[in-house]
């Protein structure tokens, strides 16, 4: 009988933390669990629910592992994330965890090669890969894909700056958030850019 693991990814699996990162450079941080904490909305809701069931799912042996298998580029970011999510559940729970830049991989896409190359005896292990992005490289007969939406939570900058000053007196904004309004417009001229690339 093989013996089951489960495989997550991060970012906008577990939570979105494209705005966490923003906030990070404005405050210039370096530990950031203190913001993690007071920006629990990052993380998807009832994730540490979930996450708490699987661990005891790990400590009674029904399954082998659970693993963190990302393609985010921010070492730091990834290790103090993990480590405020172990903190939180009283265990670690994420064993290995796969980055973009692990030197075990092969490829900067997901793949079931780098995957079982990566698991001590990968070869002899049923998966549940858990992803909002479709990776035709994890198809495989043992990984059993489960496909979720894609999480985001974006906070008004009123709001992130309000939570910050508190914990931060005298903390002022270095720069404006761009509004989403103006991000769709700036994709919109990428998109327009691309299309004229194209005709060329």
């Amino acid at each position: 009988m093989k013996h089951k693991m489960i495989v997550f990814d991060l970012d906008q699996t577990l939570g979105f933390f494209d705005q966490m990162v923003y906030i990070i450079n404005q405050t210039r941080a370096e530990i950031y669990a203190p913001l993690f904490e007071l920006f629990p909305e990052i993380f998807r809701p009832q994730l540490f629910e979930l996450l708490h069931s699987l661990a005891l799912l790990k400590k009674n042996k029904r399954v082998n592992g659970i693993v963190l298998y990302t393609n985010n580029r921010n070492e730091d970011f990834v290790k103090q994330l993990i480590q405020y999510i172990h903190s939180k559940l009283g265990c670690s729970l994420f064993e290995p965890v796969l980055t973009y830049h692990s030197p075990e991989r092969t490829t900067r896409e997901k793949s079931y090669h780098d995957l079982f190359s990566c698991i001590k005896d990968g070869n002899t292990h049923l998966f549940c890969f858990i992803d909002d992005k479709y990776h035709e490289r994890m198809n495989h007969v043992d990984i059993y894909y489960i496909r979720s939406e894609a999480y985001q939570y974006i906070l008004e900058e009123k709001e992130v700056n309000t939570r910050i000053q508190k914990t931060i007196p005298g903390f002022k904004s270095k720069k404006r958030n761009l509004p989403m309004k103006l991000h769709k417009r700036v994709t919109e001229y990428i998109a327009s850019k691309l299309r004229d690339f194209m005709n060329r």
